[in-house]
Formats: structure tokens, C-alpha cells, sequence
């Protein structure tokens, strides 16, 4: 975190002459924008200075390298090869100082840039983020125009709009986010901006805390009075959220044909409903979700629904011991309590959630029914229960559609299950090679073994009828000869040509160059 937010992703640090602070730039820099830091910042800058030397020792380089380089790129050119005449930007908390100011310095004019974002949903790793800092990136934007002599005079904005009204999820949902946010506000307000409460437009069901810590007891009241052993068929508007990647490998029989997604997946996407599995058993944080049991206020009613901070401590009540609060020792909180918020307010209509560990989820828990924000659902009342509680069936076209939907946010693997279950078997083939592409590089593999799955990707990518993206995929493989023939075969006999050089094959590569008169 202090390497990209810090380091190498301020803006000052984009500004120097190395691409990253010097030791005295980052400690005042730290103690100016992170007073209550109480790490050593001396001991972190040694740490600092050796990640740099074993990055050199292998000649890798990290984003913030990248970003350094185009940076100086764009100072250095007069005018910019390409242009962008506005750029809109959504989730701009996932951005680091550096990204923004490079975005800055691409577009023909920093005064036409539209940025939004929810730094309570600031949960990329390694980036501290708030709007309150925005103003200095148009500063340096405006300063350092000035100084290259260029045409445009940046603007620094004089305020910031802040947007209360939700028009995704209902009331019921929305007053239990705000109850996160409380906690934020309460125990780490410098990491996010404070904004007036959401509103709703209109009233809905109070999300459901599943009593039991059985799966069984889940799936029984998931399923209504429909006691079957096979697995439930959830709807093509329902997920189950997960902590993490290792989790879902995890999930019960019971609930694999649902679509599951990590949170960080999910970010940016919305759901009618939203089943969330085991936040706590699977959260890093452990005895410090014990921190908020202090903080549990009495009962209140829909109407006199008030803030965390105006409730009086002696109206708190906890079965489990208290921990006092140290912002140094609990700063994991600060991203779990983002992480919860995140996965709340992907919500539209009904929001579940459902817990293994009663030991960790329990602080959370009471503090959720003590403000009144969940109702309880316990095994015994499943006949008194609603619909809303029970999964909903979608047809073949509604899975298909919704395959369109993630396909469009390119989470590939959700796609192909949506497609495989809408009956679209051409667009699954597409997604999972979409995805398959997106992992080559992750695996620790030979050479040999990478190159041989470019090359059935390729194949892949010929029978779904996309060749440009074959083409690609040869390329990576290094399938130069096979790349002039699919270029041939598309009509590109003057690129071709330059493949059958690559691939060392001059008699080819003559013939290409004759057939469309490229004499040399």
C-alpha cells in the first residue's frame, strides 16, 4: 500500500526526477496526507529500497514503472498522437494518484474529465484513495501545463458533488449499509470521504440473517417446503458472494448451480438478490471484528434511525469481551468493513446472509439487530416465510440475456455458466476461451506447454469465427508461419508477407510481396 499509494503512485513521486521519494519526500509527504500512521516510516523506506534493488536485479518492472515512463513520454511530446476530447471515469478509488494524473496528461483537455466513485467501496489492495486529495492532481495538472508552455489552463474544481439518492437497492438494504458506514466513520474516518446518508426511492424487505450455521438449514429454507436432495436451480438474477477465489471452491453441493462470485468480482454489478456466504468465517480479520461490540446500541425504531456516533455507551450490549480500539493494531477492519459494505449494496431487492462461525460473526451480528437493520430468520418459521426468501427459476432466454450482461464486464467464467444454462453453446465456447486467454500467462508453466494452448485457443477462436483473435493468439505462440496463412487466407497478403520473413520463409514471403506489388 505505501508503494502504490505512497512511493511510486502519488503524484509526487510521478513529478520527480526518478519516479519515486526520496526518504525525507515520503516521511513528510506520510505525516501530511496519514497522520495517524504509526508504522516506521524509516524502517518501511529500507524495505522499499530493496524491493527496488531485487526489481532491478532481474530487469522487472511494476505498474507504477509503466506509468512513470508514459508519463514522461506524454510531457516530453508537444502534441498528443491521438484525441481524446472528453473521458468519463467510474470507480475512480481504484485509482492511484499517478493513474489519474497520466489520464490527465492523455486527453486534449484535463477540464473536460467526469470522475465518480465510492471510496467506502475502496477495496483494490494497495490503494488509498479519497476525493479530498483529488485537488492537488489539478494543481500539479495546472502548474505543470504552465511550465511545458502549454495551450490549455487547467481548472482546479471548487467543490465536489456528492450523490445521496440510490436508485439500485431500496430502503431496507440501504439502511444497513449506512450501519457499515457508520463503523467507518466512527473508527477509520480519514480513509474515505464522508457523505450524507443514502436515500432510497423507495421502501423494501429488511435484509435476512440466517440464525443456523447448518448448510443444510440454508438450503431448507432456500428451497421453501420443497425438501429435495438434489442441488437448488437458482434464478439468472441471484448470486452467492464470496470472500475469495479459494472459497468458492468450497461451496456446498447444495448451492453449486448458483452463480458465484468474489466480491471484487461483483463490484460495479448489481443483483436482484444477493446470498452472502460465510463473510466472516473466510474474513482476514478475526479478533478484531470484536472491536464493535462496544459500539452496539439498543434497539430503535424506523424513525428515529440515528448514526452510530449519537448512540450512548451505556445502551451497548455483548455476550463476547470487548477489545478496545487501536487504529494501528485493527487497521484490517478498515478494509473488511469496505468489503462488507460492497457486497450489501450489490443488492436490488433481497439480500441474505449466512454464516458457518458464530464466534466470528457474532459482534457483527448483534450490532446488525440491536440498530434494527435485519430481521432473524430461524429454521422452525420457514412456513411462515415469504417468497422473497426462496429462489427464483429463469428461463433459458433470461440466462442468455444475463450471460450478455456479464460477457459485457468481461467476467468471462459467470458468462459461460449463464450462456451453458441459456442453452447458447457457441457464445459459452467464446467466453471460456475469453477467460482461458485471460489466466495463460498466470499459470506457472513451461514455454512448451504455453505455447500449446495459444495454439488451441487459436483453434478455438477460428471455430467461434473470430479470427482476429486467433491471429493473436498464433502471435503469442510465436506461430509466425501459421499467421501468414490465416492472414492470407483473410486477404491480408501484404501483412502476410511480413509474417513469412519472421517465420524465415523468403519463397512465401517474395510471392506475397509480388502478388501486391511491394517491390523493395
Amino acid at each position: 500500500k505505501e508503494i502504490k499509494s505512497f512511493l511510486k503512485g502519488s503524484i509526487e513521486a510521478l513529478n520527480s526526477p526518478q519516479g519515486y521519494l526520496t526518504e525525507e519526500q515520503y516521511i513528510k509527504l506520510g505525516k501530511k496526507r496519514a497522520p495517524n500512521f504509526q508504522e516506521d516510516r524509516t524502517e518501511i523506506y529500507r524495505f522499499f529500497c530493496l524491493y527496488q534493488q531485487i526489481r532491478s536485479q532481474f530487469r522487472y518492472f511494476d505498474e507504477e514503472d509503466v506509468l512513470y515512463s508514459l508519463s514522461l513520454r506524454l510531457s516530453k511530446s508537444d502534441e498528443l498522437p491521438w484525441s481524446i476530447h472528453e473521458l468519463y471515469g467510474d470507480e475512480i478509488q481504484d485509482f492511484t494518484q499517478a493513474e489519474l494524473a497520466t489520464l490527465m496528461k492523455s486527453i486534449n483537455d484535463p477540464n473536460s474529465m467526469f470522475l465518480t466513485g465510492d471510496t467506502a467501496q475502496s477495496i483494490m489492495k494497495g490503494v488509498a484513495f479519497r476525493f479530498s486529495d483529488l485537488r492537488s492532481l489539478f494543481y500539479y495538472a495546472r502548474d505543470s501545463n504552465q511550465n511545458e508552455n502549454k495551450q490549455c489552463n487547467v481548472m482546479v474544481p471548487k467543490r465536489i458533488y456528492q450523490l445521496h439518492q440510490n436508485y439500485r437497492s431500496h430502503s431496507g438494504i440501504l439502511n444497513l449499509a449506512s450501519g457499515v458506514v457508520d463503523l467507518l466513520q466512527y473508527y477509520f474516518p480519514e480513509s474515505f470521504d464522508r457523505l450524507p446518508r443514502d436515500s432510497g426511492l423507495f421502501d423494501g424487505p429488511k435484509p435476512s440473517i440466517l440464525e443456523s450455521c447448518s448448510v443444510s438449514d440454508l438450503a431448507i429454507l432456500l428451497r421453501g417446503n420443497k425438501r429435495k436432495s438434489q442441488p437448488i436451480e437458482f434464478g439468472a438474477h441471484q448470486v452467492i458472494l464470496v470472500t475469495n477465489e479459494k472459497v468458492k471452491d468450497t461451496i456446498p453441493e447444495e448451492l453449486n448451480l448458483a452463480l458465484v462470485l468474489t466480491i471484487y468480482e461483483a463490484k460495479g454489478l448489481e443483483f436482484d438478490d444477493v446470498l452472502l456466504y460465510n463473510f466472516f468465517t473466510n474474513s482476514e480479520a478475526d479478533k478484531e471484528w470484536r472491536v464493535i461490540s462496544s459500539f452496539q446500541p439498543s434497539p430503535q425504531s424506523k424513525d428515529s434511525y440515528a448514526p452510530l456516533l449519537e448512540q450512548p455507551m451505556d445502551d451497548t450490549i455483548s455476550q463476547s469481551r470487548a477489545l478496545e480500539f487501536n487504529v494501528e493494531l485493527h487497521k484490517l477492519l478498515n478494509c473488511e468493513l469496505k468489503q462488507l459494505y460492497t457486497a450489501f449494496t450489490r443488492a436490488r431487492v433481497n439480500l441474505w446472509i449466512f454464516d458457518e462461525n458464530k464466534g466470528k460473526r457474532e459482534p457483527a451480528f448483534k450490532y446488525f439487530i440491536n440498530r434494527d437493520l435485519v430481521r432473524v430468520v430461524k429454521t422452525d418459521e420457514n412456513k411462515e416465510l415469504d417468497d422473497s426468501m426462496f429462489v427464483k427459476t429463469s428461463t433459458m432466454h433470461e440466462w442468455a440475456e444475463r450471460g450478455d450482461y456479464f460477457a459485457k464486464h468481461q467476467c468471462w467464467k459467470v458468462a459461460a455458466k449463464c450462456y451453458q444454462k441459456g442453452g447458447d453453446l457457441e457464445k459459452e465456447k467464446l467466453a471460456l476461451a475469453h477467460d482461458a486467454v485471460l489466466n495463460v500467462q498466470v499459470k506457472k508453466r513451461s514455454q512448451r506447454e504455453i505455447q500449446n494452448e495459444y495454439l488451441q485457443l487459436a483453434k478455438t477462436y477460428l471455430e467461434c469465427k473470430v479470427p482476429k483473435l486467433s491471429m493473436k493468439c498464433l502471435r503469442n505462440a510465436k506461430e509466425y508461419k501459421l499467421c501468414a496463412e490465416l492472414l492470407e487466407k483473410l486477404g491480408k497478403v501484404g501483412d502476410a508477407a511480413c509474417f513469412y520473413r519472421k517465420a524465415q520463409c523468403y519463397r512465401q514471403s517474395a510471392r506475397c510481396i509480388e502478388q501486391v506489388h511491394k517491390f523493395e
